[in-house]
């Protein structure tokens, strides 16, 4: 029936066998929540933020599952104008990252107090040390290189909460796509438990589809994200940028 609902092919494809307990006949969305508040993994899942753009391999129970459910969508889930625009965002954000992370670090601002100090030593031999030049100890390359530093965070949560409406509509297409699907695969399972006489408890499958969508909206649902969760990681998953 899924692949005549989705004119696609079937859900049998999905391999990973999901670690929570299968949803309850009638409430699949409420048992999926309560596995969620249960599950000490997933919350530490759930915590864990991408940097740099870079993201760290979700759980293969996710990973595997929303792979299958993007690929049964008929339609693309970001139009080219949102994918365009995001994939400049998260290009502004890893030179914000950089700034955070690499260039204004403590050690950098050192590195280049030292290579100051060699051009002052230089200076020295030459006699031009009287010649008005800037002239600055290391607790002044600190201070610099610490307001770059902010002033990278600050661009960094700017460049995420510009991304974050685009990011909302793209998770609430797959959240209305997985919906439908795990409906089906429900459906699905029951008839072919009534089929047998086997007692039907809920679908693990469908389960597991309602929990990603649990995933992808918590990295959309605060409204001052921060600089550390890149535009990337928010639709993580669902497109790749």
């Amino acid at each position: 029936m899924l692949d005549k609902v989705l004119n696609t092919a079937p859900l049998a494809v999905a391999k990973t066998k999901p670690f929570i307990p299968p949803a309850r006949e009638g409430t699949p969305e409420a048992e999926v929540a309560a596995a969620v508040a249960r599950s000490a993994f997933e919350q530490k899942a759930l915590a864990g933020n991408t940097l740099a753009g870079l993201p760290t391999p979700a759980e293969p129970v996710f990973a595997e599952t929303m792979a299958t459910v993007v690929k049964l969508s008929k339609e693309a889930l970001a139009t080219p104008a949102e994918i365009e625009k995001l994939a400049e965002l998260q290009g502004g954000w890893r030179n914000c990252w950089r700034g955070v992370c690499k260039d204004f670090i403590p050690s950098a601002a050192k590195l280049e107090w030292q290579k100051h100090q060699q051009e002052m030593s230089v200076r020295a031999r030459a006699g031009t040390l009287n010649e008005p030049q800037d002239s600055w100890d290391l607790e002044a390359f600190r201070k610099d290189f610490l307001s770059r530093q902010v002033a990278s965070k600050r661009a960094g949560a700017e460049v995420v909460l510009e991304a974050l409406p685009i990011a909302r509509a793209i998770v609430g297409r797959y959240v209305k796509l997985a919906r439908t699907i795990a409906a089906t695969v429900e459906v699905d399972a029951r008839k072919q438990h009534e089929s047998f006489g086997v007692p039907f408890q809920g679908s693990p499958i469908a389960a597991a589809i309602l929990l990603t969508t649990e995933r992808a909206k918590i990295r959309v649902s605060n409204d001052s994200p921060g600089w550390a969760n890149s535009p990337a990681a928010l639709i993580e998953g669902i497109v790749i940028l």
